[in-house]
């Protein structure tokens, strides 16, 4: 082959490995960039443009969601005010009924179980007076339709349904999924994640 047309194929090789390489950094990509985990991200960024860090977007992707269809579960729902939708907090779980149940949750008429968790230190913020002074300190928690439901007007809510999570014993360090709500039926007020997606084991 003449030496003309292999400096051809060769620049040509060169130029399509670098178009390559341009692409997959992102550069090509309009409107995104990717970064790797401790890289500077804030350099040749277009304005508007998004920005994805790997490592955060995988845990973005990881966190658990919250069952929305629970909602139908939960009798008279006006009654909570949502403070945050979908929420995952973790601490000790403590015996609410001062050893009258074994799970350590009151069965409560409306079928649901009214449980406590002591959160662990950054969760502190989440306690409210309610929490301290009538709840021992602990945040709530309910698993809705759990347990018989002898209050009429909570019948409708759980006809057909039982939730069928599983709690672990009293002591257990513990992750709970679920939505953050203000409770406006007590006086002082306290928070609880209800109702409850998901409890996980911690070790």
């Amino acid at each position: 082959m003449p030496l003309t047309k292999r400096l051809i194929l060769f620049a040509c090789s060169v130029l399509l490995g670098g178009l390559i390489v341009w692409w997959l950094s992102g550069c090509g990509i309009r409107g995104y960039h990717f970064a790797g985990g401790t890289g500077d991200v804030t350099h040749a960024i277009e304005p508007g443009a998004r920005v994805i860090v790997p490592d955060k977007l995988a845990a973005a992707q990881l966190t658990p969601a919250c069952d929305q269809t629970l909602w139908t579960h939960v009798y008279h729902p006006n009654r909570l005010k949502i403070i945050n939708s979908c929420i995952t907090v973790t601490g000790i779980l403590r015996d609410a009924t001062r050893g009258r149940q074994k799970d350590g949750c009151r069965h409560e008429a409306d079928g649901d179980g009214h449980c406590f968790l002591e959160v662990d230190p950054q969760f502190a913020s989440l306690l409210l007076p309610g929490n301290k002074e009538a709840e021992m300190g602990y945040l709530v928690f309910e698993p809705v339709c759990r347990y018989k439901v002898t209050q009429k007007d909570a019948l409708s809510a759980c006809v057909h349904y039982h939730q069928p999570l599983v709690i672990p014993p009293v002591g257990s360090h513990i992750s709970l999924t679920g939505a953050l709500i203000t409770d406006l039926d007590h006086q002082p007020l306290h928070n609880e994640i209800h109702p409850v997606t998901r409890i996980e084991l911690l070790k």
